[in-house]
């Protein structure tokens, strides 16, 4: 039952959300949404009404802490009865304009000699505000948006004093961003409230430049942005290290295969060790005779350099 319950009133504030468009925008926004109904007195036209209307809500609008909602054209003594009102008091005025999903509400009447403005919350059904002073005919609309206003919302806030800034670059055309908003390119003059910024200038193929900017009151003031190429990355030339040329010579068929020249195995050098030997034991043994018979007949010459073998000789005289 209780579920049904809940059911239906989502269901009952959609409809109303789908049925009051702009006052369901209005009471999402993040300032409170303030309804200002049409005058209540039947001592003025409809033509005053309407003028008087707006006179107030331009009013209401310079304080900039509103939301202003549509004025819904209604019978405010049709309102009453509805509600059950006696007079427009905290509690009927915030059923009128919770009906209408407004936060605020604000009430204006005349009975032909004195002017009433109201001001109401609507969740607390308090008067937050409250006016009533003499007016004479002639002289309401004036009242109802000026004293009447002040006196209900307080002071019109000052409007502050704009300042020229002039923002540049030494590039043409580059972008220009205050507190992260567009607002053209360079050269741009631009006019601000005093206050603090974050400038930043960019453009395409520059480093970006941002700076904190603070804007003083009534004084012009230039600011120029340098901006820097990006830097291009130069690639480190690849260094090769030279290739020796082979060596030139020439070789035996072993050697082409793959295997060691045959002056450079062991068999080789045993087989020369062991011919040498024999060579000189029988050079040996033919000097030893032909001293016995005869004076000396020549000269034998032996290397001992592997390299050098085949140029081993006798020499004889």
């Amino acid at each position: 039952m209780r579920n049904s319950r809940v059911a239906q009133a989502v269901v009952a504030v959609v409809a109303l959300a789908l049925m009051c468009p702009v006052a369901s925008r209005a009471w999402a926004q993040d300032k409170p949404s303030l309804l200002v109904l049409s005058i209540d007195s039947d001592k003025v036209n409809d033509k005053q009404k309407s003028s008087i209307l707006q006179a107030m809500k331009t009013a209401v609008g310079k304080y900039e802490q509103y939301t202003l909602m549509d004025t819904p054209a209604i019978d405010l003594l049709d309102e009453m009865v509805t509600y059950e009102c006696i007079e427009m008091d905290g509690d009927c005025l915030s059923a009128i304009g919770g009906a209408r999903k407004a936060q605020f509400v604000l009430y204006s009447g005349y009975d032909g000699t004195t002017l009433t403005v109201r001001l109401v919350n609507v969740g607390s059904k308090a008067v937050v505000g409250d006016y009533s002073a003499a007016s004479a005919k002639n002289k309401v609309e004036d009242d109802a948006a000026g004293s009447a206003i002040v006196k209900v919302f307080g002071p019109l806030p000052e409007k502050p004093t704009l300042v020229m800034v002039t923002i540049d670059a030494n590039v043409e055309a580059a972008e220009v961003f205050v507190n992260q908003k567009r607002l053209g390119t360079t050269p741009l003059k631009v006019k601000l409230k005093p206050g603090a910024y974050t400038v930043s200038v960019r453009k395409k193929d520059f480093l970006m430049v941002e700076e904190k900017l603070v804007v003083a009151a009534a004084e012009a003031m230039d600011w120029k942005a340098t901006l820097k190429p990006i830097p291009t990355q130069v690639e480190k030339p690849v260094v090769v290290p030279p290739v020796k040329p082979p060596v030139v010579g020439k070789k035996d068929k072993k050697e082409e295969e793959g295997g060691a020249a045959f002056y450079e195995t062991w068999w080789f050098w045993t087989a020369v060790g062991v011919g040498t030997a024999a060579i000189v034991t029988g050079t040996v043994v033919a000097v030893s005779a032909a001293s016995e018979t005869s004076a000396d007949v020549g000269t034998v010459r032996f290397s001992i350099s592997p390299t050098a073998a085949e140029n081993d000789m006798i020499f004889f005289e």
